[in-house]
């Protein structure tokens, strides 16, 4: 089963591609809350996070929004069993029998719904957070956790942006979240006496046990269950060799990287003081943006 946050800035657009996508497919059957979807553009412009879940059979996506529910009615979701998540939760699109067997190539139906350009796709178990870096929302005791996330990344950004202490000392202003990402204003720093090319070492050893047969026993010796949001058994045989990876990249950059932000109007770098959640100033000797992290590829 895999768990994911996804932005969808027009859910119309999303509904059409996944139409695309199932136009010759048999047997497939999707229930939704018609209004919930189509008005989310007009009535709800705000929400552009939701919850992707999808497992062998089908998929769903879910809001967590109080406004949103209580505007829709019903009561707290429920677990098959009849017992409360204690949470809200609404689930607007459920789709059954989309795809079986084998779904672990990148040409799978599934891989192709998971990768629709029509969403950014982030995995559950690090949610984009306003202030920069990443939370844990696919589990833990606390069960408001979810509503909680998604009410905070859906209402509109306060003005305050660089740290939660204040703007850039010029007075300029960052969104949280730009019209454009990866953003050309945002990078991260690599200290020298880190090193990051040790994730080079970790996936040459996992080559090594692909050739040898080892395969899924080393991935669930590197990985624990839930890195990879899924508890299902042989969870090891459905990662695809470039989701392993990637999370193996990604847990580098993640634990190495420094988030540094370049200011538009004075060119002032901020970088993220390792352990906090606040940045410290450096300013050019000349002033002014000069796109030092924007992408010269």
């Amino acid at each position: 089963m895999g768990s994911f946050v996804v932005r969808i800035d027009d859910m119309n657009a999303l509904l059409h591609s996944w139409d695309e996508l199932l136009r010759n497919h048999e047997g497939y059957k999707r229930t939704w809350n018609k209004d919930a979807c189509l008005t989310l553009n007009q009535k709800w412009p705000r929400i552009k996070f939701m919850y992707y879940c999808d497992d062998y059979d089908g998929n769903t996506i879910r809001i967590y929004d109080t406004e949103h529910f209580n505007h829709f009615g019903g009561s707290h979701y429920l677990e098959p069993d009849g017992h409360s998540k204690g949470h809200y939760e609404r689930v607007i699109i459920r789709g059954k029998n989309m795809w079986s067997g084998d779904q672990t190539n990148p040409d799978s139906l599934k891989e192709r719904f998971r990768n629709n350009p029509a969403w950014q796709r982030f995995r559950a178990k690090k949610a984009p957070l306003r202030t920069g870096g990443t939370t844990n929302i696919y589990d833990g005791p606390d069960r408001g956790v979810r509503l909680r996330y998604f009410e905070s990344v859906n209402q509109p950004p306060p003005k305050k942006i660089w740290t939660r202490k204040g703007d850039c000392p010029c007075g300029a202003e960052e969104p949280f979240f730009g019209p454009v990402s990866p953003r050309p204003t945002h990078g991260g720093i690599l200290r020298e006496q880190d090193d990051f090319h040790r994730a080079t070492t970790d996936i040459a050893a996992f080559f090594a046990a692909v050739q040898s047969g080892r395969r899924n026993a080393w991935i669930a010796q590197y990985f624990t269950h839930d890195e990879f949001d899924t508890k299902e058994v042989g969870w090891e045989s459905e990662l695809l060799d470039w989701d392993v990876i990637d999370e193996i990249i990604d847990n580098y950059q993640w634990r190495l990287s420094l988030p540094v932000v370049e200011c538009e109007k004075c060119g002032r770098l901020r970088v993220r003081i390792p352990g906090e959640n606040s940045y410290r100033s450096f300013s050019p000797d000349e002033p002014g943006y000069a796109g030092v992290l924007r992408s010269h590829q």
